[in-house]
């Protein structure tokens, strides 16, 4: 059980040779157990899935519509990754949010959209900056918002006016945080043949595996873990532990989902290292945990390795909200 991150659900009992079990954190479960599951009616459907080893369902545990921010620096490529995504998730709806500058470029992204055969594509105009605008879009949706994508680019244009008076991570993380739904930041690299995850500190590796997982099993695509050995010379046994803890919960969780999980061991500095193996990939999917509490003076300190990975990735990053306990 402890290797089970329950959002909105929670397995209430277990029946098992005809007796009835109160689930701990040490509770195995084993084949031909039934399993009572309390949560979300929205979930439980998905979460049945998971437990029977059927993982095509991301990102419904979420929702079922895309939500897109159009800034109006969006190129065609973008537009057919966009495509990409309903072809390989189970969406059924996708929102376009224009804002002023890209409401001049309707006509051409029309063209795009309709070129590229979305599902029930919705276009709306807006005045607002992307967070508040997103933020009405959600309201109306009433909780079936299950993924934000944005363009890849938009961490690098300074002229975005968001991002006059506010960091790109700061928004990135106050966008996934409130709607705490998935983002992923196109770059153009489709399909997704071969996906990583980075596991290093603050990161939850489970719920990471476990997504990359479920996205592996729908795509029949490659999964790999990218560790980094911690140095000898300048690591603590707490580090050393760490790095063994993490491990072994990437065994646990493929052992779990009975689906194998490339692992590659790299040296030297995390950031340098994990970036320089990121063009090996198409999808690099990531936790935000470690950006959450942390302001810009201890972040000078002591660098967020995550973030640095996420700023500086070059291909498609798809973002998970943190884990919080809803039950």
């Amino acid at each position: 059980m402890r290797t089970l991150t329950p959002l909105r659900w929670r397995i209430g009992l277990i029946y098992r040779d005809e007796n009835i079990l109160i689930p701990k954190r040490d509770t195995v479960l084993k084949p031909r157990d039934r399993v009572v599951i309390l949560g979300e009616p929205a979930v439980l459907k998905t979460v049945s899935e998971i437990l029977t080893f059927k993982f095509e369902r991301f990102p419904l545990e979420y929702g079922s519509t895309a939500i897109t921010y159009l800034t109006g620096n969006e190129t065609e490529i973008f537009f057919n990754e966009l495509n990409y995504l309903f072809s390989i998730f189970p969406l059924n709806r996708m929102i376009f949010i224009y804002s002023r500058k890209a409401a001049r470029k309707a006509e051409t992204f029309d063209e795009f959209i309709k070129k590229d055969n979305l599902k029930n594509p919705e276009a709306r105009k807006t005045s607002l900056a992307a967070l508040p605008a997103i933020e009405e879009t959600v309201s109306d949706l009433k909780g079936d918002h299950g993924i934000i994508v944005m363009a890849k680019d938009v961490l690098s244009l300074s002229t975005f006016s968001l991002f006059k008076t506010a960091k790109s991570k700061i928004f990135l993380n106050s966008l996934i945080q409130k709607f705490h739904c998935p983002l992923i930041l196109t770059a153009g690299t489709f399909p997704y043949e071969k996906a990583c995850a980075p596991c290093v500190e603050h990161i939850n590796i489970q719920q990471t595996t476990e997504t990359a997982l479920e996205i592996t099993s729908s795509l029949h695509n490659e999964i790999t873990a990218l560790l980094v050995n911690p140095s000898k010379y300048i690591s603590s046994d707490e580090d050393l532990d760490e790095f063994q803890a993490m491990k072994k919960t990437i065994n646990d969780v493929s052992s779990m989902y009975k689906i194998s999980v490339n692992k590659i061991i790299l040296e030297g500095n995390p950031v340098k290292s994990i970036l320089s193996s990121l063009p090996d990939f198409n999808l690099l999917i990531t936790g935000t945990e470690g950006w959450k509490h942390q302001n810009w003076f201890p972040s000078f300190l002591s660098p967020d390795v995550v973030w640095n990975i996420v700023r500086d990735s070059s291909i498609s990053t798809l973002l998970l909200p943190v884990v919080e306990e809803i039950l």
